[in-house]
Order: structure tokens, then C-alpha cells, then sequence
């Protein structure tokens, strides 16, 4: 048993000798898609994802990210008569891989699972009604990564009672720290 916490311990150190952290915000559009999706508006998403890269192709870290999207309005309503739609936000556990295309390049895949929060909002005239749910959900992602910029495409799923949430994001993201020899 100490041999083999020994031998962890040891592979640990070795790994984080080459460790580095790489923080990511990103932010642009969200489409809704699947069942209901045709009556939303494509709303605006942020993200923030710091993810500690151990070794040149594996990463782990998180993401914080908001998404609101609006419902469209119905013909002859106003803006102050109607206003529908919904904020979701997303707290997710990233194990990443990254595949290097050069020096200064990298595609990057991601399958995130975690906690999704959805507050549903509607307002019609006097009425005014709100919902807020938790949920599980998960996120599949393809990134470029190029100096400090990166493109992002992520698909979102939210798994509720009342049937799945759907939507896909196209984000542009600053990389503010670089890992040490990784990118």
C-alpha cells in the first residue's frame, strides 16, 4: 500500500511539474434547439472556464456559464404587454483533452456534466408568473485554441421532468493565462 501511494505521490509531483492553469472567458450567441425551440429569440451566452492542464493532451478543471434566451412575441403584443423566456445558468465539472496542431494551436474536445439552474419567466399584461429548476446537464464541446483567442461550439442539454432543454452556443474566448509549454 505505501508503495503504491509512494508511486501516486511521485506521479503526482511529476505532472504537476509540468502543470499549468488555463483561464478562458468566452461569450457570444445561443440557439435553442429541439421541441419549442421555434418560438425562441437567440439570446447571449458567457462563459468562464478555468481548467488545470496536467499534461500536454488532458486537462480538468470547470465552467461557469449563463445563457438567456427570449421568447418571440406574439403578432400586435407590445413590449410592455408581453415578455417570456428563460435564464439558465450552468456549473459544470470539464475534463478536457487537447490535441496539438503546432506551437501555438490546439483543438480541444470536452463532455461536461453538472448542475444546470433554469429560472422560466413569462409576462402577460398584469400577469406575471416565475419558475425556477434545478436539473442535471450535460455539455459537449469542440474548441480552436490559437495564441490567446479561442472559437468555441458547444452543445448544451438540460434534462428536466417537463422534457430536455436544447441549445448550441458559437463563442469567440480570451485566454488570459497560457500554461507553462503547453500551447
Amino acid at each position: 500500500m505505501r508503495r503504491l501511494s509512494l508511486c501516486l505521490l511521485c506521479a503526482g509531483c511529476l505532472a504537476a511539474a509540468h502543470a499549468g492553469l488555463e483561464n478562458t472567458i468566452y461569450g457570444g450567441l445561443a440557439i435553442a434547439t429541439g421541441e419549442g425551440a421555434g418560438g425562441m429569440n437567440p439570446g447571449l451566452t458567457a462563459c468562464v472556464q478555468p481548467i488545470g492542464r496536467f499534461i500536454e493532451y488532458f486537462g480538468v478543471g470547470g465552467h461557469a456559464d449563463y445563457t438567456w434566451l427570449s421568447a418571440e412575441r406574439p403578432a400586435g403584443a407590445s413590449r410592455s404587454d408581453f415578455g417570456a423566456g428563460v435564464h439558465l445558468w450552468d456549473i459544470s465539472l470539464v475534463p478536457k483533452g487537447f490535441l496539438p496542431l503546432g506551437e501555438s494551436a490546439n483543438l480541444a474536445f470536452e463532455v461536461d456534466p453538472g448542475l444546470s439552474l433554469a429560472l422560466g419567466y413569462v409576462r402577460i399584461g398584469s400577469y406575471s408568473d416565475s419558475d425556477f429548476e434545478p436539473n442535471f446537464g450535460l455539455t459537449f464541446g469542440v474548441s480552436f485554441n490559437i495564441y490567446a483567442f479561442g472559437f468555441a461550439f458547444k452543445f448544451k442539454n438540460v434534462f428536466s421532468e417537463g422534457g430536455n432543454t436544447n441549445w448550441i452556443t458559437f463563442s469567440v474566448g480570451y485566454l488570459y493565462q497560457q500554461p507553462s509549454g503547453y500551447i
